[in-house]
């Protein structure tokens, strides 16, 4: 077996599991969460136009006002029904990176996988999310990580999947620009 290089673990507690939900939603379904943003704008402009005087104006304020603030509910549904599977366990997943590969581990058991099996990779404050694809991500505690030179790991696995790390999505930093850096870094898989 290769000599592991780098160590890293993830605690699943609650708190990281309503973390790497919203990682998972902002990375792959952002564009639902604008397209619903969108309508929701769109509602309330509508319906300040047709005047809020009317039954119909005040309607469509109503709605849009009423809806904009459930943007993130399919990623707390998410988080809340993974929490609930757990049944209040709260479980560690380690990590090992090598030259040919990395495995992902906890107390019942063990996974190989190659590092091109990683289609996008996410880096926020306090984690590292590797994604196999677009409904499931490995989350990894920046501060776990060992050896703890943080720029020396993300290059590491920038060499071995062939892939630059991207900046989590928000309405704060969309722009054309993120899109294509976000695009040209996601592996396809057909």
């Amino acid at each position: 077996m290769a000599k592991i290089l780098y160590t890293a673990s993830i605690k699943y507690t609650d708190e990281n599991m309503h973390k790497l939900s919203r990682a998972i939603n902002n990375t792959f379904k952002f564009n639902l969460k604008l397209i619903y943003a969108v309508i929701c704008i769109g509602l309330i402009i509508a319906g300040v136009l047709v005047g809020l005087d009317n039954v119909t104006g005040i309607v469509m304020t109503a709605f849009g006002c009423f809806l904009l603030p459930s943007i993130n509910v399919m990623e707390k549904y998410q988080a809340n029904q993974a929490i609930k599977n757990l049944h209040g366990v709260i479980f560690t997943v380690n990590y090992e990176f090598r030259e040919d590969g990395f495995a992902c581990f906890n107390a019942k058991e063990r996974n190989e996988f190659s590092y091109e099996t990683i289609i996008r990779m996410v880096k926020e404050r306090d984690a590292y999310y590797l994604f196999p694809n677009a409904a499931q991500a490995y989350m990894l505690d920046k501060s776990s990580v060992k050896p703890a030179k943080e720029e020396l790991f993300q290059e590491f696995l920038e060499k071995k999947t062939g892939l630059s790390f991207t900046l989590p999505n928000s309405f704060a930093t969309l722009s054309l620009k993120k899109i294509r850096f976000d695009k040209a870094n996601t592996r396809l898989k057909g």
